[in-house]
């Protein structure tokens, strides 16, 4: 996969939105949004949906004799760096005695151990391209009492946020055909049932290995105020509500642009400046 031709950058996506909750009782983690410049990227296995980022690994007919003579080569590849050494002809011997189960399940420890992996290495910081989405305010904005981050993209850090792409089901990959992009790639796909979000994802660096990324600490990470252009306040959210979140705005951000959605005469949502 050509990662880059995904990038909000250059499919043109000039604006990324944030869907936040907003609980004026406990403002803790909205504030450091603002005060300390502070974005959350949970990893893959704390999001919302337990199978997501998620592949599948299969194994192909092994009464079929050429795939059986693939695979016994790909396992004993993978196994000929482990102690004890063994030659081809003891391990081809040795594999005629494994069940097909016996491999399933070893098909199973690589998939876990290849989430595993993704699952340190990853954070995910997740945005949408429809600031007016009727779903996303009801399950992201609690009922529109939250608010929504307008981030511009023309910058490296909101610019390289990929597109994610919907899928009927998750992926099935055969494990003779499995490449280092498959776990990169499901990082960045979801099953249709999510496409109402349009969403782009930030990934942050936890390892500090990919340069050009975020760097995170206990799943934060840190932007630069410049970006953050717009916050859309939701319809129920009151005035000493949208006050508080004002008063956090410092002058990094006088150029921030504050609008409010408001329900127009046809029925449809629309940003209107306050």
């Amino acid at each position: 996969m050509d990662r880059k031709m995904k990038s909000a950058r250059t499919l043109g996506v000039k604006k990324l939105y944030k869907y936040r909750a907003f609980d004026p009782s406990n403002t803790k983690y909205i504030e450091t949004i603002f005060r300390n410049r502070e974005l959350y990227f949970p990893f893959p296995s704390m999001l919302n949906d337990p199978f997501e980022c998620q592949f599948q690994i299969k194994i192909g007919d092994m009464n079929n004799l050429e795939y059986r003579a693939r695979h016994r080569q790909w396992a004993y590849e993978v196994q000929k760096p482990l102690n004890p050494i063994v030659s081809v002809q003891e391990y081809f011997e040795y594999y005629n005695t494994i069940s097909v189960d016996t491999h399933l399940a070893f098909t199973k420890e690589i998939r876990d151990k290849t989430f595993e992996i993704a699952d340190s290495k990853w954070g995910i910081f997740s945005l949408s391209t429809d600031p007016v989405n009727v779903l996303m305010w009801a399950h992201y904005a609690n009922n529109h009492q939250g608010f929504c981050l307008e981030f511009d993209t023309s910058n490296d850090y909101f610019g390289r946020a990929w597109q994610v792409n919907y899928i009927d089901k998750i992926n099935h990959i055969d494990i003779l055909e499995i490449n280092e992009d498959d776990s990169f790639n499901s990082i960045l796909t979801k099953t249709n049932e999510w496409s109402y979000e349009k969403e782009f994802r930030v990934l942050s660096n936890a390892q500090n290995e990919v340069t050009g990324l975020p760097l995170q600490a206990d799943n934060v990470a840190r932007f630069p105020p410049s970006t953050l252009i717009g916050i859309v306040f939701g319809a129920r959210m009151t005035k000493d509500d949208i006050s508080k979140v004002v008063g956090w705005l410092d002058s990094d951000y006088e150029n921030v642009k504050l609008q409010k959605i408001v329900l127009a005469p046809d029925g449809t949502l629309h940003k209107t400046e306050i």
